[in-house]
């Protein structure tokens, strides 16, 4: 159990977020992987806005009350966790707020990843396939709660939160996304090290401000073409280097926007964390 109190500046939505909250969980090994829940009671509130920061964010704002339990699953059969030869990672989240407070929704997101050593080469293809959707009966979804795509980290060859819905420049994020992103990794060439790897890669992804409407005719078509036209990739070439915990990425990015909300950067981005897209 633990309590916490935190200001996060989110300067690509030109607020900022002041969390006060306790939460309790318990993590547990399985048989098919690991297993973790918990209860979280959060009081947010969303300040720090300019004059200047637009409409769409200031009716996302205010204060709010959230109290939630959460649960994910966790199966990992990869062979490491910075640059893994084989095997796979599934990992499936759901948070269901609304047991007091005033924010009521289900929120489930979910990651695979399957990774491919191409026979005869030392080559190595890794597919990331991402989703995620948040249920309410609510007019909205705090900004707080949202799903949000683009980064380093994220699709490449976009500014933070770069992709989806934006309001004159601020990212007001989403309630559905889906994305992908696929690698090649190589060793150095005449260097012999397993904590380098050069890739080439290809990402992509849409984030929806509303999920698409299944009380249409050819309900699956309308909403391929829904994902279709609010689509944005990248792709582009760059240096990996496993640090222990996670790796640090030097890439350089081609962003190919697929709608004007998007925020594309061509060139060199630099990426450190642990989970990647």
């Amino acid at each position: 159990m633990s309590g916490y109190h935190r200001t996060i500046d989110q300067l690509p939505s030109q607020h900022r977020e002041s969390i006060r909250g306790a939460t309790v969980g318990l993590k547990t090994p399985l048989k098919i992987g690991q297993y973790s829940c918990g209860y979280a009671f959060d009081c947010r509130h969303i300040e720090g806005m300019k004059p200047s920061t637009p409409l769409g964010v200031r009716l996302l704002a205010g204060h709010s009350v959230k109290s939630s339990f959460q649960h994910s699953l966790e199966v990992n059969r990869s062979d490491s966790p910075a640059f893994p030869t084989k095997g796979f990672r599934f990992q499936v989240n759901q948070e269901l707020a609304g047991l007091g407070g005033d924010v009521r929704y289900l929120k489930t997101d979910g990651e695979l990843q399957v990774n491919t050593r191409i026979p005869r080469t030392p080559l190595v293809l890794t597919t990331t396939l991402q989703a995620g959707n948040i249920n309410t009966d609510q007019d909205s979804v705090p900004i707080a709660d949202r799903f949000f795509l683009g980064g380093p980290q994220s699709v490449r060859g976009y500014h933070m939160r770069g992709v989806g819905p934006r309001d004159r420049g601020a990212s007001l994020g989403g309630r559905t996304f889906a994305a992908a992103g696929v690698h090649l990794f190589s060793p150095l060439p005449f260097i012999s090290t397993n904590r380098l790897r050069l890739h080439a890669f290809a990402t992509g992804g849409s984030l929806l401000e509303q999920p698409p409407s299944l009380h249409v005719p050819s309900p699956v078509y309308h909403a391929a073409r829904t994902f279709q036209n609010n689509f944005a990739w990248s792709y582009g070439v760059g240096l990996a280097i496993d640090i222990g915990l996670g790796r640090i990425e030097f890439n350089y990015c081609f962003p190919r926007p697929g709608t004007a909300q998007s925020s594309p950067m061509l060139g060199l981005r630099v990426g450190l964390g642990t989970s990647f897209l």
